[in-house]
């Protein structure tokens, strides 16, 4: 799976380092969950695709 990159560190300029680090790991945690959302919608309709497709054959 593919780590996402950070949000840009203009957003973050003149906050807390404690609030910086706690946004990039929430940003970086929602990125993965929505990773794994769009490669199993990929997957199914991969699939569903597929054995329409050989299931005719």
């Amino acid at each position: 799976m593919i780590t996402p990159s950070s949000p840009s560190p203009s957003l973050l300029i003149g906050k807390s380092s404690d609030y910086t680090l706690g946004y990039i790991e929430a940003y970086e945690r929602e990125s993965k969950k929505k990773n794994a959302q769009y490669v199993s919608v990929g997957w199914l309709a991969y699939l569903v695709i597929y054995f329409t497709v050989f299931a005719q054959s």
